[in-house]
């Protein structure tokens, strides 16, 4: 956080704390950014202008001091860019945001922060719905990336049943409905969620995701589906077995292996020589 003072002779005189990174965003202060994101203004920066004015109506508010009713029409705007704009380029840099914003969602229970609690499958599907919505944005891959996330308590997402032998998979399709009726700056925060968290993947796994010279701006739909069945086989059984398995204890894995296979390739390069 840093503090913030607007000041003008006679007509503005307000200072409080302001948020310089991701997950010191509140809730609302997502939700207004994700409405700003999703409305498309006339003129270029207006996102980050509207974005902004809500920043500091939020902020007065729970500093407790409040605003004028003419506040925005007292403030110089060069006073406001000035003390403002600068300090929200890091939303517009890179999505690092990994604290969970809701730990609830309309009476379902949320994943933790930075998929410390997700499973492979759930990042699996999710995944899917994600590049989906990249790829043509619409509501219902959002809504469908939010039903997978948020379950009722205690709900695992995939589940072994002995009698039938087989893996049971919590079926979204029966709570779909809600989901497709929340507001849609929430559902768009809770992909701003997942997408932060992904991005922090590569920081902690950079082995297992180094490049191999063939990557694409273009969404790849398979992309964790065909490293599930690389990893499926004797040491993480069946595919589905895999997709049991903590989404960040499969990439320590993959990670160690990656590491084996560059060490192995740095010998060989050694010998050679």
């Amino acid at each position: 956080m840093v503090a913030i003072h607007f000041y003008q002779p006679g007509a503005v005189d307000i200072s409080f704390d302001f948020p310089t990174e991701w997950n010191e965003l509140l809730p609302e202060e997502l939700e207004a950014f994700a409405r700003c994101q999703l409305t498309e203004y006339a003129v270029a920066g207006q996102d980050k202008a509207e974005f902004l004015r809500a920043l500091i109506t939020i902020r007065a508010r729970l500093s407790g001091k409040g605003l004028p009713g003419d506040f925005f029409e007292r403030l110089s705007i060069d006073d406001a860019v000035t003390s403002g704009f600068d300090l929200l380029n890091f939303l517009y840099e890179k999505n690092e945001l990994t604290k969970q914003p809701y730990p609830i969602l309309e009476g379902f229970t949320g994943p933790a922060d930075d998929f410390n609690s997700i499973i492979c499958g759930e990042y699996e599907d999710c995944d899917f719905f994600f590049n989906q919505f990249r790829e043509e944005p619409a509501p219902e891959p959002l809504a469908r990336l939010a039903a997978v996330l948020f379950r009722p308590k205690g709900t695992p997402y995939l589940k072994w049943n002995g009698k039938a032998n087989e893996y049971e998979r919590y079926d979204i399709e029966k709570v779909l409905p809600k989901f497709l009726a929340i507001d849609g700056a929430i559902l768009y925060t809770v992909f701003i969620w997942f997408t932060g968290c992904r991005n922090r993947l590569p920081l902690y796994f950079p082995t297992a995701f180094k490049s191999d010279g063939s990557a694409s701006d273009e969404p790849d739909f398979t992309a964790f589906t065909q490293c599930i069945h690389g990893a499926a086989g004797p040491k993480n059984g069946t595919r589905e077995k895999v997709r049991t398995l903590p989404l960040k204890e499969l990439f320590f894995d993959l990670e160690q292996e990656a590491k084996k296979v560059e060490d192995y390739k740095k010998e060989m390069a050694r010998l050679k020589r």
